[in-house]
């Protein structure tokens, strides 16, 4: 079910639990839930006015996640710059006074250190903003189609 007002996804687990909760009901008994996120009231039958709220909570959802998803791919872009000038300084950390072997107490090898640990921490944020932006841009996109095509239930 969705909140036609945020665009809120309340799971079938949650709607579950919050059944298993009520304590009368009957088989005329319309189930209404409240949204956590903005506090609206959830309804299974929407009218065509809540569904035209729906839509645009779909879109402004799906401008939220195409934000994720650049948040996500400039912060890959700068991991790998981050990542390359690592690799520079790790070069620059094997000295010719040394017979050409790597010199770990030295001012570059600690550069290389924390360029990689910065990295990399990046690396693991860009991939899971990525990864929840496209799976949120599929979500609301379907939704989207099936309100469009007239075979949304909710």
């Amino acid at each position: 079910m969705y909140c036609s007002n945020c665009g809120y996804d309340l799971k079938k687990k949650k709607i579950n639990k919050i059944n298993q909760k009520a304590t009368k009901r009957t088989k005329d008994t319309e189930m209404v839930y409240i949204c956590p996120k903005c506090g609206h009231i959830i309804k299974s039958n929407l009218n065509e006015e809540e569904i035209k709220a729906l839509s645009r909570a779909s879109h402004s959802e799906i401008h939220r996640s195409r934000n994720t998803m650049n948040t996500g791919m400039a912060s890959l872009v700068i991991s790998i710059i981050l990542g390359v000038i690592a690799y520079l300084f790790f070069l620059m950390s094997f000295k010719a006074n040394a017979g050409g072997q790597l010199v770990t107490d030295c001012t570059e090898y600690y550069v290389f250190a924390t360029l990689i640990a910065i990295a990399g921490i990046l690396l693991g944020f860009s991939i899971l903003a990525l990864v929840f932006g496209i799976l949120k841009n599929r979500k609301y996109t379907l939704l989207l189609k099936d309100i469009q095509n007239d075979i949304f239930n909710q």
